[in-house]
């Protein structure tokens, strides 16, 4: 495999074999076979042997021929651009498809979140185990099942007294697959003044005598980043902007991809930082700014 990469479902599966869960009545075997692991329930002939492991090929090919019939296989579609595709009923994923118009109905007590978090502390406390940077009280408020606000404790030294803003540029969308490796992306985004700069607002820049052009560190407790302040009432007074994800490090990438300034040293790499549902994290950490 390319980089000695694997399947997330093989190791899916090595780790279901080495903690005694891919085997037998209940384990990961014939939690595939009943679709709770895949996107088809499988059907005879081609449900899996309980007690058998399986490659990830073979699965592949026993989902399709479930789904859509003994002479469907993967091979066959490996190569075109066509495949075989079910349409849901638009009602099961657009729920407004299901009902008349303004008798859309919204679930506003989640009881199957609470019992997946009561489910989950009770495992916990079973095993003598603990999510690292959660108490129990902590956890069971995020598995609450109404919407509610957590204020999190925030001992920050006041000295940090602005936020630090990210957003995606209209050239790096997402920041992911390559695109600051790519020298015509560079190229176009030469014409942005809100990019490879830290944005300050002109008064915030004033109270620490910061001029356009000036080298400037923006510090976090976290880390450091150094950059030229640009200067715009596009942005609050209490933020420091920074747009884009750049200052790559990893050897095998284009040079173009070093260009920049690294956003994520100023971001906590403390777990409670985490939502431990979703896995979202705070993306404004708070950041104090000076001449460098």
């Amino acid at each position: 495999p390319v980089y000695d990469a694997r399947q997330p479902d093989e190791v899916f599966m090595d780790l279901a074999d080495r903690l005694g869960i891919l085997y037998g009545p209940g384990g990961m075997n014939d939690k595939i076979n009943s679709g709770t692991l895949t996107p088809v329930k499988l059907v005879d002939p081609f449900l899996l042997d309980l007690n058998k492991r399986y490659s990830v090929q073979e699965l592949a090919e026993l989902i399709v021929k479930s789904g859509f019939g003994p002479d469907h296989s993967v091979a066959a579609y490996r190569n075109t651009p066509e495949y075989p595709v079910k349409i849901l009923p638009q009602k099961s994923y657009y729920p407004y498809g299901g009902f008349p118009q303004g008798q859309t109905r919204y679930a506003i007590y989640i009881e199957r979140l609470k019992k997946m978090g009561d489910d989950l502390i009770a495992n916990l406390d079973r095993v003598d185990a603990h999510l690292p940077g959660f108490s129990d009280d902590v956890l069971r408020q995020h598995y609450s099942p109404v919407v509610h606000w957590i204020e999190k404790p925030d001992d920050t030294p006041a000295e940090f007294n602005m936020f630090g803003v990210n957003w995606k540029t209209a050239q790096y969308s997402f920041g992911v697959g390559g695109t600051a490796d790519n020298p015509w992306l560079d190229e176009v985004a030469q014409f942005d003044p809100y990019l490879h700069v830290i944005c300050l607002h002109p008064s915030t820049a004033a109270e620490s005598g910061i001029q356009e052009g000036d080298l400037i560190w923006v510090e976090s407790p976290f880390g450091k980043v150094q950059g030229a302040a640009h200067l715009s009432e596009a942005f609050h007074p209490e933020v420091a902007g920074i747009g884009g994800l750049f200052g790559h490090t990893s050897p095998g990438m284009n040079p173009t991809a070093r260009k920049g300034i690294h956003f994520n040293s100023l971001m906590s790499p403390r777990v409670e930082d985490v939502d431990p549902l979703g896995g979202g994290f705070d993306g404004a950490p708070r950041v104090k700014i000076y001449k460098a």
